[in-house]
């Protein structure tokens, strides 16, 4: 079996998981960030990728710079939250100043949601482990194959 099919059955697992973390976790609003997840591999490499958001679901959004009017008013809709005497969008730059301001409560509070962190973790001792009998099987065979010969 070679290393990119291992890195490929990685990144397909490493994905899914992180997806059902997201709906576990009640995370998921408008689901971009989840459909966003592709990953690439090659025989000595593996890349995931995700929208530019992805990081904040985990540890959440420091205070700085403003964060996208558009991500927290699509937030908003897909949440169903309707604001009485204020429109969404409104709603959505107060929203966006007080976490430019402050941060995200998850930032400031320090709580971080366990969404792709213990997922690589985890993805990668088994795609270690599958990767090393994998080596070693190879190595058994070219062993073999050369003492067969001689």
């Amino acid at each position: 079996m070679d290393i990119k099919h291992q890195f490929d059955k990685f990144g397909q697992s490493l994905i899914s998981d992180i997806r059902n973390k997201i709906d576990s976790s009640g995370a998921r609003a408008t689901g971009k960030s989840a459909a966003s997840l592709r990953e690439e591999s090659t025989d000595d490499s593996f890349t995931l990728y995700g929208n530019r958001s992805f990081k904040f679901i985990e540890v959440g959004r420091g205070k700085g710079k403003f964060p996208p009017l558009n991500n927290i008013y699509e937030w908003l809709v897909a949440k169903n939250i309707q604001p009485d005497g204020i429109s969404q969008r409104s709603l959505a730059y107060l929203i966006a100043r007080k976490i430019g301001r402050e941060g995200t409560v998850l930032y400031r509070t320090n709580n971080v949601r366990d969404i792709y962190t213990k997922a690589v973790e985890d993805n990668l001792k088994e795609l270690f482990q599958e990767v090393t009998i994998a080596s070693k099987a190879a190595i058994s065979n070219d062993l073999a194959r050369y003492f067969s010969k001689n």
